[in-house]
């Protein structure tokens, strides 16, 4: 048919319908293959940093101001699969510890424990999973508090016309974006009120804790004004990137990857250049590569004598 069609108009046949605003036109089944793009993105910037001798202070400012930017405008609206997140967090940890993306070197910790926080024993970096989670829930959040916008109402339209964005189903033949949208679950106040809009004593009591009751009590109600979506998180209430993927990551910390070392705060503030900041974190993380430290992961150092004159 498609050929048929193309013969009628005088049209050529294509399989590659290009990117609109950085984006695929169209998606096919092999999310992998569709979004590898964004990996060469990221190979190739690091490749024109291979050529420098920048120190891995100043592949830290690297990586987390243009490397973890690259793939944010993709990430606010697709969820990535998880081989090419992986894929994406393996090239950064091999730039880092190696300063190349095909160099070997001794990578003295893992992806995950380098994305710990700086107060925790890491160094900051994104999980790009989480961070990708993150991104996408501030779709969500804005289907939330803002459904006039034109893209709630599109949505709305076409998959939850007589519903709230909670109640929504994934429907039939649904789009790859409206199927990677996270749910956002809470409860509203109006829930907790009886007949006569005052306080529901029992349901508050199933709820809550018994110290929190007394306050929720104090609290004022009006019942002229209608319930509205808060981020509890937030002074103003409202959802930001930065909370959401914080939110994730302290979920799923490992707690095996804070060191003995624990006056991280001090270490960071301290008078001196980023290098040696940088040089007194491996120290107290015990991955500077000297002897005791190769021999503890098996590392051959080759024979000789232990000092030399």
């Amino acid at each position: 048919m498609r050929d048929f069609v193309a013969e009628c108009m005088g049209v050529r046949v294509t399989e590659d319908l290009g990117r609109y605003l950085g984006f695929p036109s169209v998606l096919g089944k092999n999310k992998t293959a569709i979004f590898r793009f964004i990996e060469q993105r990221v190979r190739e910037r690091i490749g024109g940093w291979q050529q420098k001798l920048i120190s891995k202070a100043g592949r830290e400012v690297l990586i987390k101001s243009i490397a973890h930017s690259l793939p944010i405008f993709t990430m606010s609206v697709y969820l990535l699969p998880g081989h090419t997140c992986n894929a994406i967090e393996k090239t950064l940890n091999r730039y880092w510890w190696s300063g190349g993306d095909r160099q070997k070197g001794i990578h003295g910790l893992s992806w995950s424990r380098l994305s710990a926080p700086k107060t925790c024993g890491g160094l900051g970096f994104k999980k790009i999973r989480e961070f990708n989670i993150a991104l996408l829930a501030k779709q969500g959040w804005r289907l939330l508090t803002t459904p006039s916008s034109l893209v709630g109402r599109l949505l709305k339209a076409k998959y939850f016309p007589s519903c709230d964005f909670l109640d929504a189903q994934i429907g039939n033949n649904p789009s790859y974006i409206w199927r990677r949208v996270t749910e956002l679950y809470d409860a509203t106040v109006s829930s907790l009120l009886d007949e006569q809009g005052k306080w529901d004593l029992e349901i508050l009591h199933d709820l809550f804790k018994p110290e929190d009751v007394p306050r929720i009590l104090a609290t004022p109600i009006s019942l002229a004004l209608s319930d509205s979506w808060r981020w509890r998180r937030d002074i103003r209430g409202v959802y930001t990137v930065k909370h959401g993927y914080q939110l994730l990551t302290n979920q799923r910390m490992d707690v095996g990857q804070t060191a003995a070392f624990s006056a991280w705060d001090k270490l960071w503030k301290l008078p001196v250049s980023p290098k040696v900041k940088n040089f007194l974190w491996r120290c107290a993380r015990n991955i500077v590569p000297v002897r005791e430290v190769l021999k503890q992961r098996h590392v051959w150092i080759g024979g000789g004598l232990r000092f030399m004159r």
